[in-house]
């Protein structure tokens, strides 16, 4: 390493970017900070020192150094700040990091919901907080002719006659909820006015054909932008096609 006072000089390359670029930095963090083969964070990227010396015209603050790019790259994980060194003044952080991470696989949920909006045309939206589905059954009972009176009081024919009471219609309708999570409430609006309103209501299902639904809410609330919450919507429907079971 290359000490001189109160400061630290190597030469380093930028292991997220691998341009080949060489940066000649001085650590001010202080004397004896960093050798060739340390790995470091700086701006959430992840630096190699190759070389000890240099003209140190980038200044870094670094305190801790890790023995691979592994280690380090798991502290600062390469491109959520990108911020390569450009000139010779110093870099200070006005405030603390803030992260996001994206993750594509985060929804529980995609079922997408097409309607015929005010304009006459289709509109779609895909529900992405937890869906809950069921089935909305009615049944139809017939009893069975009982026997004569004049089969007699045998032990048989004493519980009611061998009189029986059966089903011979059962009509189910799929039910379900469907829950957004939460949105933005200008999409909340355009839900409320458009989707809720509407008479023309299909699930969309992975083949990307249409299954009718009758919407069952009862109350539409429109979303109030002079309250600044968080806003969360919930549709109810049953099936537009019942499914019918007959007894032979």
């Amino acid at each position: 390493m290359a000490d001189q006072g109160q400061y630290t000089f190597f030469i380093a390359i930028n292991k997220c970017v691998d341009d080949g670029r060489q940066y000649m930095m001085r650590n001010d963090y202080g004397s004896g900070f960093g050798q060739p083969g340390d790995f470091f964070c700086w701006y959430n990227e992840v630096y190699e020192i190759i070389e000890q010396g240099g003209g140190g015209t980038t200044h870094v603050n670094v305190a801790n150094f890790y023995p691979d790019y592994a280690t380090a790259f798991a502290v600062c994980p390469c491109g959520l700040i990108p911020a390569p060194p450009s000139n010779c003044q110093d870099f200070e952080r006005i405030s603390e990091y803030f992260y996001f991470y994206f993750d594509d696989n985060c929804s529980v949920n995609s079922q997408q919901v097409a309607w015929i909006n005010s304009f006459g045309t289709m509109d779609i939206y895909t529900f992405r907080g937890r869906e809950d589905t069921g089935y909305d059954i009615e049944r139809q009972e017939f009893k069975s002719a009982p026997q004569l009176y004049t089969d007699g009081w045998t032990e048989v024919s004493y519980y009611g006659w061998n009189e029986q009471t059966k089903v011979w219609n059962t009509q189910q309708a799929l039910t379900g909820i469907l829950h957004t999570g939460i949105i933005p409430k200008s999409d909340a609006d355009w839900i409320t006015q458009e989707l809720l309103r509407s008479s023309s209501v299909w699930l969309v299902d992975s083949e990307g054909d249409l299954y009718p639904i009758i919407l069952t809410n009862t109350e539409v609330v429109v979303p109030n932008f002079q309250i600044p919450t968080q806003v969360s919507l919930s549709i109810e429907y049953k099936g537009g096609f019942p499914e019918k079971r007959q007894n032979t």
